[in-house]
């Protein structure tokens, strides 16, 4: 186990530095702040109605011009007032549409998927962008997003933070969120981006349309992430731009079991990441279980160099992002958090004892 050890941290070393330089190039991409194409904005709705109320006003404020912008709220089968609030709320705002989501006969794609594909077969954009009903958006959120693109570029992904401001819990899920986002960044830096998150997403329509939409793709409980590997494997460029003018702040899983829930749902739609995820998985799994049980048969210095080889690690990716981000006072909860990753990281798996199924949103996926 020893060499084994030595071989697991060397190994998590090299990812890290790789990942690290990725970042940098995810830094200083080119863009292009001329460009301004029109955009449809869409938002997946379901029993919303007590969260969605500060997404639609940051939305109303958006700097982008009204003329090339959509908005499209799609009321994915709430059982709540989100349809009448959200009506109550647009009256006064011609870009901003209400629609229902469609029966999904097939249920090829059900859930989210089939939401948000009905609001874009509605939509005129050139370019789409998705976010969710319990986010808040900034006002330059879609200029700093679209001067990524150009005729090579399928997606542009974009930061997602959770707000600090409600308590311990936000605080480690929020570096927890920071973590995860960097080795993503990371990893568009060389062209193999390991995920994205839906809440704050843009991609080309003429992509969307050539690859078959949510229809074509491989059913996923992580919609965007089957997206992004279809647009991907279609030859089109993924980018992960570091821009603290685009990021998204959301809230946290306010219990437990939508935190389970979450991290099942995530790990369940991760397998299909293929062999570049699978590697940094079974690494990180690998690294999380020798902190975990290193004392049993590490020599006592051995074991303390690994624990600080993996902190340093850790550090190196997630420091870039907290400077440039502005994050504040969340590096009192480095320590707490590399406790709670290890413990969840080595655990995920075992979700699946459970059953393979996820709930999320009242609705099992």
């Amino acid at each position: 186990m020893l060499t084994f050890s030595i071989i697991a941290a060397g190994t998590y070393l090299v990812l890290y530095v790789t990942l690290y330089a990725g970042f940098k190039v995810s830094e200083k991409l080119k863009h292009n702040n001329d460009y301004l194409p029109t955009v449809s904005v869409i938002v997946a709705a379901r029993n919303e109605e007590e969260n969605i109320a500060g997404c639609l006003e940051s939305l109303k404020n958006l700097s982008y011009p009204t003329e090339l912008l959509e908005v499209i709220i799609v009321n994915d089968s709430s059982s709540d007032k989100t349809k009448e609030f959200v009506l109550e709320n647009i009256r006064e705002h011609k870009n901003f549409t209400l629609t229902d989501s469609s029966e999904n006969i097939s249920k090829i794609f059900p859930g989210k998927a089939n939401a948000v594909d009905c609001g874009i077969k509605i939509s005129r954009g050139e370019i789409i962008m998705t976010t969710d009903a319990d986010c808040r958006i900034p006002e330059n959120w879609i200029q700093e997003t679209v001067k990524y693109y150009d005729e090579k570029i399928g997606m542009v992904c974009g930061f997602t933070r959770i707000s600090e401001d409600n308590g311990f819990s936000a605080k480690v899920q929020a570096f927890d969120w920071l973590y995860l986002l960097s080795i993503a960044i990371g990893s568009s830096g060389f062209n193999r981006t390991l995920s994205c998150i839906g809440n704050n997403l843009s991609f080309r329509k003429k992509v969307y349309d050539e690859i078959g939409g949510y229809g074509k793709i491989k059913y996923s409980v992580t919609e965007d992430l089957a997206l992004m590997i279809a647009i991907r494997n279609s030859g089109y460029k993924i980018r992960y731009p570091v821009n603290p003018l685009s990021v998204v702040v959301t809230d946290k899983c306010k219990t437990f079991f939508e935190l389970y829930s979450q991290k099942k749902r995530w790990f369940r739609g991760g397998t299909d990441i293929g062999f570049f995820g699978y590697f940094v998985g079974v690494l990180m799994y690998t690294v999380n279980a020798i902190m975990m049980t290193g004392f049993v048969y590490l020599p006592l210095n051995l074991y303390i160099g690994f624990f600080l080889s993996k902190f340093i690690c850790d550090i190196l990716i997630i420091l870039p992002a907290y400077k440039k981000l502005h994050y504040r006072g969340l590096y009192k909860y480095f320590f707490i958090f590399e406790i709670y990753f290890m413990i969840y990281g080595i655990l995920l798996p075992f979700t699946f004892l459970t059953g393979y199924k996820v709930k999320w949103k009242n609705r099992k996926v």
